[in-house]
């Protein structure tokens, strides 16, 4: 027994026996762990077998990937014979699972995500956060053209050196952790926490800063008392 791994389904295919005989093979699905529920449909019959995951749910986030045994059995002749497969869902799939899990408005696809990129002035890491708790899937992330294209024209238009990025993309349950708005830009890779990378971060600094993005029309551009830290967070 063979099996497939996409997007959105699993599907499984024998490969090793006669058509005759293949088209009597009785399907199961079973929870592989990780509360990671069934599938619908859960049994089939045939010489194929796909099935959509069908999860609880876990709107705080799940923690671990989806995971099935695949069971395939042959009766013949009154001789039973059975075949399984475990099928889990990759690292992007486990992400990508999140915005399911935790209702967000939008599901991005596999397209959506990149394990690299990044520009001459901001790092694939630094969009991402630095992989740390608001984007714990390295090297997986989702950053906007928009964004690094926004990005680069502020820091054209600061004019006053480097730009430090606190935070970019951001995973749900990372966006959660880190105490981020339910649908925050960050979580579809439009938005940035930034400070100065070479001036002390006052006030006057935040207004200089502030102003360059502002010349970009940014759908969201923060005030210095806006957070605790004063970093000046912007989205496109």
């Amino acid at each position: 027994m063979d099996f497939l791994l996409t997007g959105n389904s699993f599907g499984l295919e024998s490969q090793r026996l006669c058509q005759r005989l293949s088209i009597q093979i009785e399907w199961g699905i079973q929870d592989g762990g990780n509360n990671s529920g069934s599938g619908t449909p859960s049994s089939g019959r045939g010489s194929t077998f796909s099935f959509v995951p069908n999860p609880p749910g876990a709107p705080n986030g799940r923690g671990s990937p989806l995971g099935y045994i695949i069971t395939a059995t042959l009766t013949l002749e009154g001789r039973i014979s059975s075949d399984a497969a475990a099928v889990v869902q990759d690292d992007l799939d486990e992400l990508r699972q999140e915005y399911i899990d935790m209702g967000k408005q939008s599901r991005p696809g596999r397209s959506s995500f990149s394990a690299s990129g990044g520009t001459a002035n901001f790092s694939w890491s630094e969009l991402n956060g630095g992989f740390t708790d608001g984007n714990p899937h390295p090297p997986w992330g989702m950053v906007t053209q928009t964004l690094i294209d926004k990005l680069e024209a502020t820091r054209t238009n600061y004019n006053r050196g480097g730009i430090r990025l606190s935070s970019g993309y951001r995973c749900p349950h990372g966006n959660r952790i880190v105490g981020g708005k339910p649908e925050s830009h960050h979580i579809y890779g439009r938005a940035a926490d930034m400070f100065s990378a070479s001036y002390t971060w006052t006030e006057d600094e935040f207004n200089r800063l502030k102003a360059a993005a502002d010349l970009t029309n940014p759908l969201e551009s923060f005030f210095w008392n806006t957070y605790d830290d004063h970093h000046y967070h912007a989205a496109w």
